[in-house]
């Protein structure tokens, strides 16, 4: 019995092996990618500005506080008038 053609058999197994060998490799990782425009910067630092902004002015405030205490304190009726219909109060 002879049996030839053995080299062909190593080419399949050669070239096998190289597929398998390339199908194991992972697949390159796409990187996510984000940008933020100017416009949302912007906003973004006006936003960390209103956060540092004390929601009560506590000097105006100690302020009214000592001239209603030495009786100094007093309101522009007028002005106090034009502030309630304008809705601003």
């Amino acid at each position: 019995m002879k049996i030839s053609g053995v080299s062909n058999i190593q080419n399949v197994m050669k070239a096998y092996s190289k597929t398998k060998a390339q199908s194991v490799t992972k697949p390159q990782q796409k990187e996510d990618k984000i940008e933020i425009s100017q416009v949302g910067k912007d906003f973004q630092m006006a936003m960390n500005a209103i956060k540092d902004i004390p929601d009560i002015r506590l000097d105006k405030v100690e302020e009214i506080k000592a001239q209603i205490q030495s009786g100094n304190y007093s309101v522009d009726i007028e002005k106090l008038a034009h502030a309630i219909i304008n809705n601003k109060i």
